[in-house]
Formats: structure tokens, sequence, C-alpha cells
């Protein structure tokens, strides 16, 4: 029932989904300015906080940003860690968000990407919602999307695949190692050569970039040993 449900819901927001491009341009418009990150030598101890910056993202994008009371405590006092000043321009400022959300262990959750648009910070650390359900999180995205979302370290996103030169059960089953975190990461095989992949949007843009060359080498492999069963028959005398 939960696989059938999944692939359901997957199906039916691929269906209405917009060209890619206008897609992520309605999702993710170009922010109003840039963001600066500015660091003082002399006061170690008054580096800015990542409050600092998501008040900054949300200046210059005009996303609003939600967070329970103990994730906002939480980025009141998390140093950014940076050890100099940044520049973020305009074009850059979603990535350079995401990747220092994600390298203290934030996450985005989209709860809203039409105006007013509303995104939610979850805490890796504190075990997100638990129970391994912030992968239920995960946007739904087709496969062609994914190299623009690899722009977005710190969003969940979930694609399927087929690979129809793959024993994608036996694959999936050799897989589980790389999918350690069962809240954030899952890898389900649908029928005889289709995957559904959930995780980070840029680690699943290089798991499914490592899937198409081994279904690849597959095919060639299919081909060749094709090949060489068809030969003796072909050369065969005439009798």
């Amino acid at each position: 029932m939960l696989l059938t449900t999944v692939i359901t819901l997957t199906a039916l927001a691929l269906a209405g989904a917009p060209p890619q491009a206008d897609r992520m341009a309605q999702m993710f418009p170009l922010p109003k300015q840039p963001m600066q990150v500015l660091l003082n030598p002399l006061e170690r101890d008054q580096q800015p906080r990542l409050s600092d910056l998501v008040e900054q993202f949300t200046q210059a994008t005009g996303i609003a940003i939600q967070t329970t009371k103990e994730t906002a405590s939480v980025l009141k006092q998390c140093p950014i860690g940076l050890n100099r000043s940044i520049d973020v321009p305009p074009s850059e400022v979603y990535r350079i968000f995401e990747t220092l959300l994600i390298a203290n262990d934030f996450i985005v959750v989209h709860l809203s990407d039409a105006e007013p648009r509303i995104w939610q910070l979850q805490s890796l650390s504190g075990g997100g919602r638990g129970g391994g359900q912030l992968k239920n999180e995960a946007m739904v995205v087709q496969e062609s999307e994914l190299a623009a979302w690899a722009a977005h370290p710190a969003t969940l996103i979930t694609t399927t695949i087929d690979l129809p030169s793959t024993d994608v059960r036996t694959l999936s089953n050799s897989m589980r190692t790389m999918f350690t975190d069962a809240n954030t990461q899952q890898i389900i095989p649908v029928g005889n050569s289709s995957l559904i992949i959930t995780g980070f949007a840029r680690n699943v843009a290089s798991i499914v970039a490592m899937l198409r060359r081994i279904d690849e080498c597959c095919r060639q492999a299919l081909e060749k040993d094709g090949g060489a069963a068809a030969a003796p028959a072909v050369q065969a005398p005439k009798k």
C-alpha cells in the first residue's frame, strides 16, 4: 500500500509539473540583493550566528523562514563557522545559504513555494521530526531537474529513474550501505527496472549519475553477450 501511494503521488506530481526552467524560476526567483557575511577578526567571540545569516537571506529573497522555538534558539547560538567575511552575489544566494545550513546540520523544508514563500528550517542534530519522517518532506523532482537541484544541498528530494539494463532489486540491495540514514535517505526498487531514490539533492544527483553509468555498462555487456551467442549461428557452414 505504501509503495503504491508513493508511486501514485510521484506520478501525479510529475504530471502537473511545469517545464524545468519555469518551475525552478518560480520556486527560486532571483534575489533582490546580495548577501554579506561580515566577520570582525578582533572580536572572535562576537562572530555572526546562523540567525544573522537567516535574516540576511530573508532580506535578499523575501522568503519567510519558519522555525520551532527550539530551532530558533539553536540558530541564535550557532556561529556560521567561516574564517573570513564573504560577499554573496544574488545568483549564488540560495546555494551559499543552503551550503552553510547543511554544514551546520540544518535542512530546508518547503512549506510554500508560491507567494508568500515560506521555508521551514529543521535541525538534523535534534532528530528532525524523528522516526524517519524527514524523508517524507522530500520534494518530488524529475531526473532532468537534478542538475539544477544540486545547487540546493540542504533540500531533500526524491526522484524515479528507469534502468532498463539493470537488475534493480539486486542493485538496490548492494547499495544499502550507501543509504545509512533512514531519516533522510531511501532507495526502493519498483518493478524490474525502476528505482525511487530519496536523499539530499546534491547526493541524489551524484548517485543517479553513477547509476546511469552502471546501466550503460550493463547494456554494453548484454549486447556483447548477445552478439557472442549469435555469432556461431551466423558463421556456421552451410550443409
